[in-house]
């Protein structure tokens, strides 16, 4: 009688089980999502200089294989994340700094929602975790001469002027004495023509 080739094969298999490690066997699984869930914070930087934005610092998350960074202007939609929310970026694992040059200041006509607010993605295979929501105000533009931006000088969110230290004093002696000369050039008698 004949024994089937088979049957030794599925023997050694089952014996192989028993007493092979379990990793052996053991199918690979994912991470767990990051944890834990990243800190955020916003700050305004370079505020007395042309190049002002939000700086947004945030705590390291563990397992984390990138962070995705998003942003809105409306508050009525910071319940609705992502879904309402602009995504803006995605950075690598480890960092934990973004600079938003994307931001405007607040100004009553062109972006009278002058706040921001943001909020953090550590992502991974397994999932995801959200920060906390941060946000900033952005300095007001301070137009003068009737609306013809021909005066415009920066004031920090606490509506103190630009003045406040000793940078914005100058600052704000520069604006003023550029407003003066235009106003000057524009006011010029037109004498030597006739009608």
């Amino acid at each position: 009688m004949r024994v089937p080739t088979m049957l030794p094969v599925a023997m050694l298999l089952a014996l192989a089980a028993l007493v092979a490690p379990p990793a052996l066997f053991a199918q690979e699984e994912d991470p767990p999502v990051p944890d834990p869930a990243p800190v955020l914070t916003v700050s305004i930087m370079d505020l007395y200089n042309f190049s002002v934005h939000l700086r947004l610092d945030w705590t390291d998350s563990d397992n984390e294989d990138a962070y995705k960074i998003y942003r809105t202007q409306d508050e009525s939609k910071l319940a609705d994340f992502p879904a309402s929310w602009q995504y803006i970026d995605t950075v690598s694992t480890g960092t934990t700094i973004y600079h938003d040059y994307q931001v405007q200041p607040y100004d009553e006509f062109l972006n009278p929602k002058g706040t921001y607010y943001y909020k953090i993605l550590a992502v991974n295979t397994a999932g995801e975790t959200e920060s906390n929501v941060s946000y900033e105000t952005m300095p007001a533009l301070n137009i003068q001469a009737k609306g013809d931006h021909s005066g415009i000088c920066f004031i920090d969110a606490s509506g103190k002027g630009a003045g406040s230290g000793p940078t914005g004093l100058l600052l704000l002696s520069l604006c003023a004495l550029l407003l003066a000369a235009f106003h000057r050039r524009t006011r010029m008698p037109t004498s030597g023509f006739s009608r």
